[in-house]
């Protein structure tokens, strides 16, 4: 049996919650050097009939209580219990861009006096449990198997076995058992992708297990998520995606900017997904996946316009409604409809009229002057930086001051953001809820987005957050975690127009469940005729969709691929991010850079066309590989 020392020590790995997320690898090198463009990905091969052979190799030989694929993931605990002499990357990393875990220790299995501790009993987890080349014998392991069938009382429970098929007989019909006939990281990675419905599960016992678990069994798991694989899979050539690597690293030598994430997703399958370069120039600190970005005016279409979809599905939000239905007071703007501010078509100016805040001069010896103050209380209570509070009762004259705006006679399209700020106190107004509430609770946490949130800092260490532009102006400080944008800053970091941070993996999911109709992980969001609706170049809304943007007639700095289709849709962001989603192909693609780092007046990434470069790149590389190919690609593990 396992000594009480260890059996402390593991639940004492347990109460502390560990989990793989290792800290950021910072060097200290010459802050004059310009960083390596590399990848971080740690590379292995993978062919796309190593890719095939999952489809026969895991077999879902039990699915107890349909358990599989997971539903709910946000607020869902997970705790990974692995017995092997070999640690799981794959399956780690692979899970990790579903859900969050806990992981309590590997332990050896070959020990004669191994025995399951007792767990804590005072949570509900789910269990993932994995075996590595066991043997389970009925004497010697008796301890250990009655320990994994007793967690069954207060948990769901997961067994994934890999090699010896007969070790299942030995589990309790209220477990899930998955069978994996050989190990590899391909099997691994897809094992944890069935958990989630990333990857779809039509494996089958080739022979009896016992008289339960008979030859022919074996349950079917539906793709419901974003599936992880080989651009192969999708037609398309590894190798045709190499010119992404080559732009991203040219970039980054140029200084467009010091490091990004770009993924690509086709047909429900993210076929491309890497990271290059570091968080800024000086550090190196390099990007991650899981890192967030300043997503700017992504966050149009991610939160305002998603909420506006909800509400008017529901019916609380009408198109040709004007302003005035929903805010009462007197002001030129009341006679505005809803669709003019989504198509930018109201005649508003573009900024808000914060100007005497921007420029204002504090003096730095100052604690608190009539707008700011460098520590927090009343009326300072509003967080734009690191030790920079706003009054908000100067917020307040910040809505008077947009009230007196007076729109143009003239309703051409006139990009601003006070229209997607008036949108933000609509929606607001009739969601009765702020809006970084209502999207959580709407969108965000039905899809398990774990990385997408307003005011990050609350959420996350600020190593897990790239920095944007040193402001010399008001701030007086480099930005990270705090929102570039001066108008969402003032607002406290939520905003209609922007504030909204996010890593490229979660956007991916989100701008999914639109292509997918509304549906993703098995829940529905919303209709597909309100995304048609929105997404659609809409109707006196010039090149604009609502809320979305659109391809246009212009000809120079584009944002997107040439090849694009009409009804692409999607938005850049002034930080230099960019998402578009194609339905004709079925496309995503995803390029998140903080481009506005250390200065906000580089505009490289717009001169040299990068965005639109490695868009076309994707479409370029449609159709390029036929099955009958042998092609072998790099793939992060």
């Amino acid at each position: 049996m396992l000594s009480m020392l260890r059996i402390i020590l593991i639940l004492g790995v347990l109460s502390l919650g560990t989990t793989l997320n290792s800290q950021p690898v910072v060097n200290n090198a010459d802050s004059h050097t310009r960083a390596i463009p590399k990848s971080v990905e740690h590379t292995t091969y993978w062919t796309l009939a190593d890719i095939n052979q999952y489809k026969e190799k895991i077999v879902v030989a039990r699915n107890a209580e349909s358990l599989l694929p997971f539903r709910s993931t946000l607020n869902k605990r997970f705790t990974l219990m692995q017995f092997s002499n070999e640690p799981f990357y794959a399956f780690q990393r692979y899970f990790e861009k579903y859900a969050d875990f806990e992981s309590i220790c590997q332990v050896n299995l070959s020990k004669e006096d191994l025995a399951m501790p007792e767990l804590d009993n005072t949570y509900r987890s789910t269990f993932i449990i994995t075996l590595d080349d066991v043997i389970l014998d009925a004497e010697r392991d008796a301890e250990l198997v009655t320990a994994i069938n007793k967690l069954t009382k207060r948990h769901k429970v997961v067994v994934i076995n890999f090699e010896e098929a007969a070790n299942l007989s030995f589990f309790s019909s209220e477990i899930t058992l998955l069978q994996i006939f050989e190990r590899n990281s391909i099997l691994e990675a897809f094992a944890a992708q069935i958990l989630f419905g990333g990857a779809e599960s039509k494996g089958i016992l080739p022979n009896d297990v016992n008289e339960k678990l008979v030859a022919g069994m074996g349950e079917m798991i539906p793709q419901i998520r974003l599936k992880y694989t080989v651009p192969e899979e999708v037609g398309i050539q590894s190798e045709k995606l190499q010119r992404i690597d080559e732009i991203a690293e040219s970039a980054i030598l140029e200084g467009a900017f010091p490091g990004c994430q770009v993924l690509v997703a086709k047909e429900g399958k993210v076929i491309y997904d890497k990271c290059f370069g570091y968080h800024t120039y000086e550090e190196w600190q390099q990007v991650k996946p899981t890192d967030l970005y300043d997503l700017a005016s992504v966050t149009k279409v991610a939160s305002t316009t998603l909420a506006s979809m909800k509400l008017y599905q529901e019916g609380s939000l009408a198109l040709n409604a004007k302003i005035r239905d929903y805010i009462h007071g007197k002001t030129a703007l009341y006679y505005t409809s809803i669709d003019r501010l989504l198509t930018h078509r109201s005649g508003i100016q573009p900024n808000l009229p914060i100007a005497s805040y921007i420029y204002h001069a504090r003096d730095s010896m100052i604690r608190c002057d009539t707008f700011f103050c460098n520590y927090q209380s009343y009326p300072y209570t509003i967080p734009v930086a690191e030790n920079v509070y706003f009054s908000e009762l100067e917020l307040e004259k910040v809505w008077e001051k947009i009230f007196k705006l007076r729109p143009s006679r003239r309703k051409r399209y006139r990009y601003s953001d006070v229209n997607f700020s008036l949108l933000q106190r609509i929606i607001e107004q009739q969601a009765n809820k702020k809006l970084d509430a209502f999207v959580q609770e709407r969108f965000y946490q039905p899809l398990g987005l774990r990385r997408l949130v307003y005011n990050p800092l609350c959420h996350f260490d600020k190593s897990e957050i790239t920095p944007t532009t040193i402001d010399n102006t008001w701030r007086r400080q480099q930005l990270r975690g705090y929102v570039h944008d001066e108008s969402a800053a003032l607002m406290g970091g939520v905003a209609g127009n922007a504030g909204l941070f996010g890593n490229a993996e979660d956007i991916a999911a989100l701008f999914q469940m639109l292509l997918n109709g509304g549906v993703y992980g098995g829940k529905r969001l919303l209709y597909p005729e309100t995304i048609d609706l929105f997404t659609a170049k809409y109707a006196g809304g010039g090149h604009r969709g609502l809320g979305f943007d659109k391809p246009s007639a212009r000809k120079r700095y584009l944002p997107y691929a040439y090849a694009a289709s009409s009804e692409t849709y999607g938005h850049t962001g002034f930080s230099g991010t960019c998402v578009w989603a194609d339905p004709k192909h079925d496309l995503i693609f995803i390029l998140l850079a903080n481009r506005i780092h250390p200065d906000k007046s580089n505009r490289q990434i717009t001169k040299r066309g990068i965005r639109s470069k490695m868009h076309q790149v994707v479409y370029d590389a449609i159709g390029s590989f036929s099955p009958e190919e042998v092609v072998v690609r790099k793939v992060g593990l």
